[in-house]
């Protein structure tokens, strides 16, 4: 007796690779848009322009005796490409890059203290003003002597400079539920602030 083999009926197709290769090239397609959606680091919430030209903000606020902050360092699309990346089948995360390991920065002390990572953006060519913050609490009281950046780690972008820096307040009081922290122009006697940014205070009362 002759053995019966599923044979599909004519009219009917089974799904293939063209059926696949359209289904990758919908993912990557979606990946990209949502890639380039991110791409805009001055767009990023939370991003202040400076005067000259800059944009700052802060990527990560922490106390204890060690810290640590990650950061991507393509442009502004460290939160789509961790998404992906975890979205989307390993192959296709590492064929189009979504896997290299971001720049890391770290620190520590034998006291609990406060610490700030910052990333400032801005062309090539551009002049720069050298920062100094200060850490005020919710009274206006100074809870901190002027502090400059500790520089960590900068890469170059089609231009585009990006600096991850560290920020560390060693004397820093739990009293306040919110601090205000200002960047000031460290090289000119002007007490106006280029940019305010506030959080919850994270030690611990």
């Amino acid at each position: 007796m002759e053995e019966l083999k599923n044979i599909p009926a004519r009219g009917t197709k089974r799904p293939g690779r063209r059926m696949l290769f359209w289904g990758a090239a919908m993912v990557l397609f979606v990946s990209v848009v949502l890639l380039l959606s991110f791409s805009n680091e001055v767009a990023h919430p939370g991003t202040i322009k400076l005067p000259d030209g800059s944009y700052l903000r802060i990527v990560k606020i922490s106390y204890g005796t060690q810290h640590s902050c990650s950061f991507d360092p393509r442009p502004g699309s460290e939160r789509a490409r961790a998404y992906l990346a975890s979205h989307l089948p390993r192959p296709l995360a590492k064929y189009i890059r979504l896997a290299q390991p971001p720049a890391i920065a770290s620190g520590q002390g034998t006291n609990p203290y406060l610490a700030v990572f910052t990333v400032r953006q801005y062309a090539q060519a551009k002049t720069l003003v050298r920062l100094r913050a200060e850490l005020v609490g919710d009274r206006g009281e100074l809870m901190q002597p002027p502090i400059e950046a500790i520089g960590v780690w900068q890469a170059w972008t089609n231009g585009t400079v990006r600096n991850l820096n560290y920020w560390a307040a060693l004397q820093f009081p739990a009293e306040p539920k919110r601090i205000f922290m200002r960047f000031y122009d460290s090289t000119s006697s002007n007490n106006k602030p280029l940019a305010v940014f506030s959080f919850s205070n994270p030690a611990p009362r």
